[in-house]
């Protein structure tokens, strides 16, 4: 057993030091030889995605980042693009948002079928759409959709505590919009990290607004975010939108430590 998880970790560390060689050399290639031409206020850009792939971490497969993708310059659309029936909202940085295009009748709102959203859409995706905050501030404040969150709840947790099929649950009522594992919070928490900007400055909260209500749109739907079990900045989204509700599960602590333990050493679970 041991020759194999040696093995296993040998393999991870040569894929790590491969993807990050090629990777950035083919992007670059990429985007100067693709690069759009200049964008009016309320334009985004729109890339083919010739080649997903899945970057490799110390904890598996990381598929919450648009480098995971080989991208391809294709055209230019109006910021409406990014309403469009199949595009979702898939990843923050400090200057855009990134949504993704799924091929027509995916489903990925049916969290039976897709449980992990951030990995159904990177896995899927047929384009990915570039659009400036700003844009995305504006074109909130046209449509109407600058609300401050009473329609939407995040739910929390510690992880392998019955959060999955609590949203499994909710979205069977036919009464919530859920998002299951959705990337883009987990994104928004690395913001401060990445680009040293104070969770409680000005710029973070607007994000974060813009963030949430693009994933809560429609004033008259009730929408639920599953969040990933990773210590989120609470106070700066509540901070954002004030009107948004949360929710706490948790479990047993020794249950939730044994299920922990049967994740990470399955053989000796057994």
């Amino acid at each position: 057993m041991l020759k194999y998880r040696l093995l296993y970790w040998a393999s991870l560390f040569v894929c790590k030091i491969v993807y990050g060689v090629i990777a950035p050399g083919l992007q670059k290639l990429f985007h100067f030889l693709y690069q759009p031409k200049s964008l009016t206020t309320n334009e985004c850009v729109v890339y083919s995605i010739v080649q997903n792939w899945k970057e490799y971490t110390d904890f598996g497969f990381e598929a919450n980042n648009p480098c995971c993708f080989l991208l391809k310059y294709n055209r230019v659309e109006l910021v409406e693009y990014c309403q469009s029936v199949d595009v979702w909202l898939y990843h923050v940085d400090i200057e855009y948002f990134y949504f993704v295009k799924m091929p027509i009748g995916m489903e990925i709102s049916n969290i039976e079928k897709h449980p992990f959203q951030a990995t159904s859409l990177h896995d899927h995706a047929i384009e990915l759409i570039k659009v400036q905050h700003g844009v995305v501030h504006d074109y909130l404040k046209t449509i109407g959709g600058d609300h401050d969150g009473t329609n939407l709840t995040i739910l929390y947790s510690t992880g392998r505590c019955g959060s999955t099929i609590t949203a499994a649950m909710l979205y069977k009522t036919g009464q919530a919009v859920v998002y299951a594992e959705h990337g883009v919070l987990y994104a928004f928490l690395f913001l401060h990290r990445d680009n040293k900007i104070p969770l409680t400055s000005s710029v973070t909260h607007d994000i974060a607004a813009d963030m949430l209500r693009l994933m809560s749109p429609d004033v008259t739907k009730t929408y639920v975010i599953k969040a990933k079990p990773y210590p989120l900045p609470i106070s700066v989204l509540k901070a954002a939108l004030p009107g948004i509700r949360e929710v706490f599960l948790y479990r047993n602590l020794r249950s939730n430590a044994q299920s922990w333990k049967n994740i990470a050493f399955p053989a000796r679970s057994k």
